[in-house]
C-alpha cells in the first residue's frame, strides 16, 4: 500500500480553516441583516434604521466639504467632496452593536454597510 505524506503546512491550513469557521463565518451570517438597506435612498433607510432601535453616533469632528451633511445627519463621520458625496455613517444599537453605512450620490443612496 502506498501512503501519501501530508505536507507540513497541511496542519496549519486546517487550523486556519477551523478558525475561519468558528470566528469569521458567524459574523458573515449577520451581514445579510443589513442588505435590505442597500440601494435605498438614505433618508428612507434612515427611517427604518431608527425604527429598529439604532441611534446616530454623533461625531463632533465630522468632515464634509459640502458643509451641510454633518449637520443634517448627526451619524455622519466623513463625507467626500468629489461630487458623488460618499458619506460614512455610524450607528449604535441599544444592545451595543455598531453599524457603519456608506451612502453616496445626491440624493444619497445606501451603497454599503457592515456591522460589528
Amino acid at each position: 500500500m502506498v501512503r501519501c505524506r501530508q505536507p507540513a503546512a497541511y496542519g496549519e491550513k486546517m487550523k486556519l480553516l477551523l478558525a475561519f469557521c468558528l470566528f469569521v463565518a458567524p459574523s458573515l451570517a449577520h451581514a445579510g441583516d443589513v442588505d435590505p438597506y442597500r440601494g435605498l435612498p438614505y433618508d428612507e433607510a434612515r427611517g427604518k434604521i431608527l425604527a429598529e432601535g439604532w441611534r446616530p453616533t454623533p461625531d463632533a469632528e465630522c468632515y464634509d466639504p459640502a458643509g451641510w451633511r454633518c449637520e443634517a445627519y448627526p451619524e455622519a463621520v466623513s463625507c467626500s467632496g468629489t461630487g458623488l458625496g460618499p458619506c460614512k455613517m455610524i450607528w449604535r444599537h441599544e444592545d451595543g452593536r455598531v453599524m457603519i453605512i456608506i451612502a453616496e450620490q445626491e440624493p444619497m443612496i445606501v451603497a454599503g454597510e457592515g456591522r460589528r
